[in-house]
């Protein structure tokens, strides 16, 4: 029986496919490898990569990442209870502080006020009868001090008089001693009625005050009754730009859930990531420029983080001058932050494992790449591609990027 010849020898399309990726990967790799390893110098030699040494303006600067973020934000929420009729805003939208959100349906609401009117005017009548009552007791308890009053004065005219006639003979001492005792008793009934009167006074100002007590609490109600149905138009109260909405038609909402997420836009600030090995040398007020729609804005430092989160210090960067139109939170920046300024230093491409502030032995070699010598060189600040020189180099000089070795101090 004859069978098909096998095709295993011959090699598939695909693997044909395959094995030419991989190369054209191998040569990416390669090549993107060489940009990184050489882009910072200014040609190749038997040593490797070289730089020449350059003075001129220098600025150590850190580039960083992030996104604008707000200092801003109002969570709008509702303050009653209802059902969600209208939405009148979407995430995007510019609003100001009178302009309405939503709008709520809920009927029981304008009940409720009618009730609170009610029963302030059932509590203003009542205050009213009040008042009027106590006034009547007040000016009883007047009268009836007047009267006895009027009686102990009386007693005490007829017993002054009838003291200077008992020694003439013209009034018993029966008489003139029934006199002196109805005084007394009209002395006594005095102090009585000018403590009843001070207790009705009193008395009454306690009364009247659980009356204002009363009737504030019936305006407080008929204020929170018209609070709540003026409620059902959900208002703004802050002018920025609607970022997020949380309801829609026709859901129930209960008074303090959330309505809407408003941005102020004029407190945006460029939240950025700063590498935790370079954020020592960060210092509020730092200037720094933020690209925000391919436009550069002027920042400074605002806020460095206290703590480090998967690597980084995040740092608030305020922007100076206005954003571009279109500016919104969580746009993507990148930023550079000025950490230091020269106007004229000695600089060169950062030879491999050179750190800031750090001494290095440096092989010197000619413009053909030829050894001059090696030298002790100081480095003071720089940024990833370049480092300035404190000591050991000239302008002009050109060094091997690869013979870096730690000098003892």
């Amino acid at each position: 029986m004859d069978r098909p010849r096998s095709k295993a020898n011959r090699p598939a399309p695909v693997v044909i496919v395959i094995v030419i990726a991989a190369g054209i990967a191998t040569l990416v790799i390669g090549a993107l490898v060489a940009w990184l390893v050489g882009d910072n110098a200014d040609r190749d030699s038997g040593h490797g990569n070289i730089a020449e040494v350059k003075s001129g303006p220098f600025v150590v600067s850190i580039d960083v990442s992030g996104q604008l973020a707000p200092r801003l934000v109002s969570w709008v929420s509702a303050t009653t209870s209802g059902i969600v009729s209208e939405v009148f805003v979407h995430p995007g939208k510019s609003i100001d502080e009178t302009s309405i959100l939503v709008k709520l349906s809920n009927p029981s609401l304008a009940d409720d006020l009618r009730k609170a009117r009610l029963e302030l005017e059932e509590a203003l009548a009542d205050s009213k009868v009040l008042s009027t009552r106590l006034v009547d007791e007040e000016l009883l308890a007047e009268a009836r001090l007047a009267r006895v009053l009027a009686t102990r004065d009386e007693l005490a005219v007829l017993l002054q008089a009838q003291s200077e006639l008992l020694g003439k003979g013209v009034v018993s001492r029966i008489e003139h001693e029934r006199t002196r005792i109805q005084f007394e008793h009209a002395e006594k009934a005095l102090a009585i009625e000018e403590r009843r009167l001070a207790e009705v006074v009193n008395t009454a100002a306690a009364r009247f005050a659980a009356s204002e007590a009363r009737l504030s609490a019936k305006r407080l109600g008929l204020d929170q009754a018209r609070e709540r149905l003026r409620g059902l138009d959900v208002i703004s109260q802050m002018s920025g730009i609607v970022q997020e909405v949380f309801i829609e038609p026709g859901e129930t909402i209960n008074s303090g859930d959330g309505i809407a997420q408003i941005v102020d836009l004029s407190s945006l600030v460029a939240e950025v990531r700063v590498p935790e090995s370079r954020a020592d040398v960060l210092v509020l007020g730092q200037d720094s420029i933020v690209r925000v729609l391919d436009k550069y804005v002027a920042a400074r430092v605002l806020r460095i983080d206290p703590a480090v989160s998967l690597g980084n210090v995040i740092v608030d960067l305020g922007l100076v001058d206005n954003l571009p139109d279109g500016a919104r939170p969580d746009l993507s920046v990148t930023a550079e932050i000025i950490v230091a300024r020269f106007d004229d230093a000695l600089f060169v491409a950062r030879p491999r494992f050179a750190a800031d502030g750090s001494a290095a032995d440096i092989s010197v070699l000619d413009e053909s790449g030829n050894d001059l010598a090696r030298r002790r060189v100081i480095f003071g600040k720089g940024t990833i591609r370049e480092i300035q020189i404190i000591e050991g180099l000239a302008e002009g000089d050109w060094i091997s990027l690869d013979s870096y070795s730690s000098a003892p101090d």
